[in-house]
């Protein structure tokens, strides 16, 4: 019997691998078939808290931030649907240790076409006046960002890929990925051989097991992050805040009354030991966790202290050493990754999608932004690595 056949396979039915499905579909690149081994949305995204920004230290990631910003901006008009974006002005507080990296972000994110700016913390006490910024050098504040639903944003982009004539298989693992004479000819599932002469991984976490029997290794590590819901009251904030002193977030929710935060929470009993295993429910946010995020919001906003724990959930990341995505070829010709995307992918998703397109079309321009990025930076000793840092919270 004949394999079947399609001129791209996306492996990971993400909201990574459908933006890379939906414009290489655009430029009409032929066959694409998205395999993904349970649903659409299953792994990182389903949980993601949906943050969009303009904050990096690095150009590369500063435009893939505006590009989808754009998207998130006019999603009805590209999609056809409601992706849930919300315009919210960000602010970013730092110490003056970490003074010199904002500076430097300002700088990148206005390259990038966003706009971005620094107030002193009593500039900052304008806007909110019963913010505690006593041990806060600066504040780091652009309107170009707000959140989204990421259930519907990645419904919107399935919809229209399909309307593409993308084939999309749920329920489908890869097996192992087939190659000859040092390039790939195609992915093998339970169901049998597609030849494909380009294939991406854009799996996420589940990048290594198909890696691992050609001989590639990424430095992709499982992080597990935990969200908290505040109730509030009504309008209590009017930005989503990065706290880069205290190390935590909180922003507020479509709801009035409710805020989504949460922080860099190290859970012991969590081994991460069954992440490969779908099957089994992910851990919850315990009571002591919620209070440990709520003590840090509430010594930066004293008024929220009459505020209550909601529910909580928890959600899976795939970092890389640097914090900063894998995104480009691999050592076997067609075979391309888009992975590593250390809590960020979704804010970068359609410039994502738009740049790996171009890139497996052989634009130079996508290649030349994309290259810091490259997945063999690790093994060339070429992690990216600021002059200045940040916080690890942003």
């Amino acid at each position: 019997m004949n394999a079947e056949t399609a001129d791209v396979v996306i492996v990971g039915g993400g909201i990574i691998g459908m933006a890379i499905a939906h414009y290489l579909a655009e430029r009409r690149f032929g066959r694409i078939c998205v395999l993904e081994r349970s649903y659409v949305g299953a792994g990182s995204t389903g949980q993601s808290v949906a943050s969009i920004e303009p904050l990096s230290l690095f150009s590369s990631t500063a435009i893939l931030q505006r590009r989808s910003y754009e998207v998130f901006l006019n999603f009805r008009e590209r999609f056809g649907g409601d992706g849930g974006f919300v315009r919210l002005p960000l602010a970013f507080f730092v110490d003056q240790a970490q003074l010199p990296a904002l500076q430097n972000a300002v700088k990148i994110a206005q390259d990038a076409g966003s706009t971005a700016s620094i107030l002193s913390p009593d500039e900052f006490r304008a806007e909110i006046p019963d913010v505690q910024l006593d041990d806060v050098a600066g504040v780091y504040c652009s309107p170009d960002a707000g959140f989204a639903d990421p259930v519907l944003t990645l419904n919107g982009i399935t919809e229209r890929a399909r309307a593409a004539g993308i084939v999309i298989r749920q329920s489908t693992a890869v097996d192992s990925l087939e190659v000859q004479a040092g390039r790939i000819i195609g992915v093998r599932t339970a169901q049998g051989v597609i030849a494909a002469p380009v294939v991406v991984l854009a799996t996420g976490l589940w990048v290594e097991a198909l890696l691992q029997p050609l001989g590639i290794r990424l430095p992709v590590r499982f992080l597990r992050h935990y969200v908290v819901n505040l109730g509030t009251p009504a309008g209590a904030l009017r930005h989503s805040i990065i706290d880069g002193v205290l190390d935590f977030y909180i922003r507020p929710e479509q709801a009035q009354d409710s805020c989504l935060m949460g922080m860099a929470l190290h859970n012991a009993a969590d081994t991460f030991a069954d992440v490969h295993d779908l099957s089994k429910a992910p851990p919850g946010v315990s009571q002591e966790m919620g209070f440990q995020v709520w003590e840090k919001v509430v010594t930066r906003f004293p008024f929220l202290e009459q505020a209550h724990l909601k529910r909580g959930y928890t959600g899976v990341a795939d970092m890389t050493p640097d914090n900063q995505p894998l995104l480009g070829p691999l050592p076997i010709s067609g075979l391309f990754v888009a992975a590593g995307m250390s809590g960020i992918g979704f804010k970068m998703a359609p410039g994502i999608g738009q740049l790996m397109a171009d890139l497996i079309a052989g634009e130079a321009e996508a290649a030349r932004i994309l290259y810091p990025l490259r997945p063999t930076r690790a093994d060339e000793g070429s992690l990216l690595v600021p002059a200045n840092r940040l916080s690890t919270i942003a």
